[in-house]
């Protein structure tokens, strides 16, 4: 699996999940992130305030958009960014 994060404008990471959910943030968390990242009301409606790890676990992406992918194993890049057949995306949000 491979999560793609397009546009990004502020993110807060750990270094390692055991298991990684991603899901829109509820109302209020938005609000904060999008003050965090200094995104002005008129704009707001443009970008996606993520939360990362089960519960949140406080970690966040606020982003243009995001995909995710499947690919097989040992999947190859022939070129930067271009992956191998047999890849799928799952998600595009």
């Amino acid at each position: 699996m491979e999560v793609f994060f397009h546009g990004v404008l502020g993110v807060k990471l750990k270094s390692t999940y055991e298991s990684l959910m991603l899901a829109e943030a509820d109302r209020k968390s938005a609000e904060e992130m999008l003050r965090f990242v200094g995104v002005p009301d008129v704009r707001a409606s443009r970008v996606r305030c993520l939360t990362l790890g089960p519960g949140g676990e406080g970690s966040f992406v606020v982003c243009f958009g995001f995909s995710v992918w499947s690919h097989p194993e040992n999947v190859r890049h022939d070129l930067p960014g271009i992956l191998e057949t047999g890849s799928s995306l799952i998600i595009r949000g």
